[in-house]
């Protein structure tokens, strides 16, 4: 991460960043409008001079970057007819990367900004706006943030997706916990964080209240690897209706203590209306089901799948649904179904309509 002397030392060195305005002068910790900011810099455009005060941000979170936007609008809401040297001056942003979202946001703000790799927009009314992108982010290492939505971690904004509120960091790990996950303090703590700089989650002391559930999931499906490798085992099962095999299914599994989850139950599912066939499609722990259950894989006309793997996430947060029948959960099969073909992306849409409806009571 660079600090505010490694970023002033650049800014020394590295004057050429600024073009196509010209460096003359820069200051550190200067006073204007009775507050202290970080950096005051003079710089010159096709022969006028212009004098900027700025706040240096070494990370451009969507916190910090949202919170440097307010404190320079805060400027343009006060006097700014004060001079300095006979010098009108005006705010602006510096941070070590502009993204080409970040600058479309202080276009939008009419809010000025520079990165230290050599991008940046200038907006001063009524004569002056320069834009300037292409630059690569030199300075990758800027302290990127541990992805909340990768692993374990991905734990706490499924969680929230579920529970938009809670009152402490330890009760979103019992509730992880008890949803059949496994989680530090720590590491809760820390993805809460990084979802609070994204500003999908607001902490309050010690609550925490989930802002963004569409922008959360978005996030979460960019971050989903879809379990590819796993055993199928596929055939007939005799003896009744899907109802029934899914009865006898689950009281073996009870029984000896497997996980299971049912993905699909033919065309019913507790999330989305769709027309597929008759079959049970679910997930499970051990293929040791096959010692306790008569399942003839040879059958041409199969109407059960098991999908033998031992991955956590599938199981974690399974509902209750018919009684006796445990599902996937709702925010598991959006992910896999969005990383599917178009007609499963299109099924997802009605997934992702479940759990906002769901959030929408809590």
């Amino acid at each position: 991460m660079l600090s505010q002397k490694d970023a002033f030392e650049i800014i020394q060195r590295e004057a050429e960043i600024f073009s196509p305005f010209v460096l003359r002068s820069v200051e550190e910790k200067y006073q204007v409008l009775g507050r202290v900011v970080d950096f005051s810099l003079c710089m010159e455009l096709y022969g006028k001079e212009y004098s900027f005060f700025a706040e240096y941000k070494p990370m451009a979170t969507p916190k910090l970057f949202e919170n440097a936007i307010l404190q320079m609008k805060s400027f343009h809401l006060e006097d700014m007819s004060e001079k300095l040297d006979s010098r009108k001056v005006y705010p602006l942003i510096i941070v070590p990367y502009l993204s080409e979202d970040n600058l479309a946001r202080l276009e939008m703000e009419n809010v000025s900004g520079f990165d230290l790799c050599g991008n940046c927009i200038v907006c001063i009314p009524p004569n002056v706006f320069v834009y300037k992108t292409g630059k690569d982010n030199r300075y990758p290492d800027s302290r990127a943030l541990k992805n909340p939505f990768l692993g374990k971690s991905s734990l706490v904004a499924r969680v929230l997706l579920a529970n938009p509120f809670f009152d402490s960091v330890s009760g979103i790990q019992k509730e992880i916990k008890a949803l059949g996950g496994e989680l530090s303090l720590g590491a809760v703590s820390k993805a809460l964080s990084a979802l609070e700089d994204l500003l999908l989650v607001r902490k309050m002391g010690r609550e925490a209240k989930l802002l963004q559930p569409e922008k959360m999931l978005r996030l979460l499906q960019q971050g989903y690897k879809r379990v590819e490798s796993y055993k199928v085992i596929k055939g007939k099962v005799g003896g009744g209706n899907l109802q029934t095999i899914a009865d006898k299914l689950f009281e073996i599994v009870e029984s000896h203590r497997f996980d299971l989850a049912v993905l699909w139950m033919g065309s019913m599912n507790p999330y989305a209306a769709f027309t597929r066939p008759e079959s049970i499609v679910a997930y499970i722990n051990s293929e040791e089901i096959t010692n306790h259950m008569d399942i003839d894989t040879n059958s041409k006309f199969p109407n059960l799948e098991l999908r033998v793997l031992d991955e956590p996430m599938v199981f974690f947060d399974r509902r209750r649904w018919l009684e006796n029948i445990f599902v996937v959960s709702p925010v598991e099969v959006f992910l896999e179904l969005m990383s599917g073909g178009k007609r499963e992306q299109e099924i997802a849409e009605q997934v992702k309509g479940y759990i906002l409806e769901q959030l929408k009571g809590k």
